[in-house]
């Protein structure tokens, strides 16, 4: 059973490249976490290759144990090109050391070019809920690949974007405009 599951934030911008979400949970099993597996799928792409996995295991995602209580921590990796939008909880599979498991999962469904993911089935819910994932929607992510707005680049009085460069030698900011770069050295 999962006696706790959280994530350290609800969206990943991929604007440099991959970021991760933070995936926490703790499972209480007496026999200890064999496998897991939590997917994550784009609610509306129509792209079937459109979701992300990760593995859970003693010898991957475990950092302690105390007694029948296990703590695990898993990346879920948005790489750059990642497709942004809505990005939701769509499978878990769960195996404990005793031989028990657990499966749930739910498609995509398309007609005409309209859809996404399917709702969870009332029995998808209860067997989730029965693991102690009562709100499946509460593991869900937005993905972007655009700087917030408060980052975007700054812009000279013509409207240019500024060509920011930083030289590695200690002391030195190399800065440009467009075509017009300019030395600055820092005492």
């Amino acid at each position: 059973i999962i006696s706790s599951i959280s994530t350290n934030k609800t969206a990943a911008n991929t604007q440099n490249g991959t970021d991760g979400i933070i995936l926490s949970l703790t499972i209480d099993d007496d026999s200890g976490l064999e496998y897991g597996n939590f997917s994550f799928s784009h609610t509306t792409s129509q792209d079937p290759n459109s979701t992300i996995s990760v593995n859970l295991g003693e010898w991957n995602s475990q950092i302690n144990q105390n007694g029948t209580l296990e703590n695990h921590i898993a990346i879920i990796p948005f790489p750059a090109g990642t497709e942004a939008g809505q990005w939701e909880l769509s499978g878990i599979s769960l195996s404990d050391k005793a031989g028990n498991s657990i499966n749930a999962g739910r498609n995509k469904q398309w007609i005409n070019g309209i859809g996404g993911l399917i709702d969870w089935s009332p029995e998808q819910l209860s067997t989730l809920a029965s693991i102690g994932i009562n709100t499946p929607s509460d593991l869900s992510f937005s993905v972007s690949s655009t700087p917030p707005a408060d980052t975007q680049a700054p812009k000279d009085d013509d409207g240019r974007a500024y060509n920011r460069r930083t030289s590695s030698r200690a002391g030195v900011v190399v800065l440009g405009f467009d075509h017009h770069p300019a030395s600055v050295a820092c005492w």
